[in-house]
């Protein structure tokens, strides 16, 4: 899950990143790099797993934060109705992200880090945990058909923004 969200920041951010480049942008786009590379490193210790996934959800929740800068910089330099289309869709995906999808992302996180931490007999001995590996991968299947639908939505808000230039 946390890939597909810094993915599809990434690609989202693409719209709305101009040169030169923003440092803080990039330099919490190296974080989440190194987050991830730390958190694959735990797979096999899913409490540690838990415990690194809400960290870097943390990070991620800072990143959308932060990038909200980066779009009201394009919204004041708008300069037609495309461009000013795009970039309030961009607004009210980060918002979306911002107040629901990521919080709810770092809050289950930190329950399953949690539940495994208070209850080791059920989750890891029991392997209970895969249940909730499980309801990651649900949640990251659903968020992937939610990315797709959105950049199908802006896509055309894209084209028309740059034939607008």
């Amino acid at each position: 899950m946390i890939f597909i969200f810094w993915s599809r920041s990434v690609i989202h951010t693409l719209t709305l990143i101009k040169w030169p480049l923003e440092f803080g942008h990039n330099f919490f786009y190296i974080g989440c790099a190194l987050g991830e590379a730390i958190l694959f490193s735990r797979l096999d210790r899913p409490l540690a797993w838990f415990k690194v996934s809400a960290t870097y959800a943390g990070v991620v929740w800072l990143l959308f934060i932060y990038d909200m800068r980066l779009i009201r910089a394009r919204v004041s330099e708008s300069t037609n109705d495309a461009e000013r289309n795009l970039y309030a869709r961009a607004r009210g995906d980060q918002l979306l992200n911002i107040w629901l999808l990521v919080p709810l992302l770092f809050l289950f996180n930190l329950g399953c880090a949690v539940a495994i931490w208070t209850r080791p007999d059920l989750f890891l001995a029991r392997r209970g945990h895969v249940w909730l590996i499980s309801a990651q991968l649900i949640s990251f299947i659903v968020y992937l058909a939610y990315i797709a639908r959105y950049f199908k939505i802006i896509a055309p808000l894209v084209l028309r923004s740059r034939q607008g230039d």
